[in-house]
């Protein structure tokens, strides 16, 4: 994924990323890793928050 690619990603709004974020999530995952995905999902989210 370039850059252009993800930022664009990003700016696709918050209900739709936690939308794909939660069926990719249930789909995939385990228990053990949908809390390792939440976390890391959490944490860029506050990165982004103070990067504005």
């Amino acid at each position: 994924m370039s850059m252009d690619e993800y930022l664009d990603w990003l700016s696709r709004g918050e209900r739709q990323r936690e939308q794909t974020k939660t069926s990719f999530i249930q789909q995939e995952m385990t228990l053990e890793e949908q809390q390792v995905v939440a976390s890391i999902f959490s944490h860029r989210d506050i990165d982004l928050q103070q990067l504005k």
